[in-house]
């Protein structure tokens, strides 16, 4: 079981795959991402190279000010909280 951890920020792209192990098979990051588009570029240029690793599960951080600290899976609730706190 592969699992891809991705951090999308204002303006970069960062990301991991990891084994069931832990042990890091890839990783990487796109910075100073500017304009419409970038991060969409960004993202698909990181499926590109992961091409042939397969993934299991995707991990994303999202941060939304809300009253969750910890991972979670995202399910209404949490879905629900990030809405609430959106900008």
């Amino acid at each position: 079981m592969n699992v891809l951890v991705i951090n999308c920020g204002s303006s970069s792209v960062k990301y991991a795959v990891f084994d069931a192990a832990g042990t890091a098979l890839d990783t990487g990051k796109h910075e100073r991402l500017e304009g419409e588009g970038s991060h969409e570029r960004a993202i698909d240029s990181i499926f590109e190279r992961l091409d042939g690793i397969p993934i299991s599960a995707v991990g994303h951080r999202v941060v939304h000010g809300g009253d969750h600290h910890s991972p979670r899976l995202v399910d209404d609730d949490v879905l629900a909280a990030i809405e609430r706190h959106a900008a």
